[in-house]
């Protein structure tokens, strides 16, 4: 036999199990975001009949901090054609997660009439018909706890197209510069 401890506990033994619950997707990149249902048993070796001591304990692991995202400010050309730009969103210059290995992110719009377009081929966000004019558009960085963070960026969309001369037959027409 032992010495009894503390109300007559005298040699023990701990064991635990866990349940792992998902908190924010199942998917493989977001396994570190977890609640765990522990379960504790302590058995009191010197009291065979006795049953174990059972605790219930609750930790939970999510991300709760957003990504971080760094976006630059460019200028667009209108198309030698009309007064009006596509615009290609370049990559962010900077995004990743603290916690997670996913992170994703998309380009919206505010203004009335210029919608954010999405190229699965090449990844890549566009948007057709944008007139002359100083824009903010936003990067918005996701992360598997759905947490989220926004850059605005501004583009500016200018008509750098020089002019052609068109003319009718056998008329010379010359431009110079201003």
């Amino acid at each position: 036999g032992g010495i009894p401890l503390i109300n007559n506990i005298c040699n023990t033994a701990t064991t635990f199990t866990d349940v792992v619950l998902p908190i924010c997707s199942y998917s493989p990149e977001c396994r570190d975001n977890n609640k765990v249902i522990r379960t504790w048993k302590i058995y009191d070796w010197c009291n065979v009949l006795a049953e174990p001591l059972e605790y219930v304990q609750i930790i939970k692991a999510a991300d709760t901090e957003p990504p971080h995202i760094e976006v630059a400010s460019f200028t667009a050309s209108v198309d030698p054609w009309g007064c009006q730009a596509a615009i290609y969103f370049p990559d962010p210059i900077h995004l990743d997660d603290d916690c997670s290995t996913y992170v994703n992110y998309d380009v919206t719009s505010d203004y009335p009439g210029i919608e954010i377009l999405y190229n699965p081929t090449n990844g890549q966000y566009y948007a057709h018909n944008v007139p002359v004019g100083e824009y903010t558009f936003y990067y918005n960085a996701y992360d598997c706890c759905e947490n989220v963070t926004s850059a605005g960026v501004i583009v500016t969309v200018k008509d750098n197209t020089p002019p052609v001369a068109i003319t009718k037959q056998d008329i010379v027409v010359s431009l110079i510069p201003n």
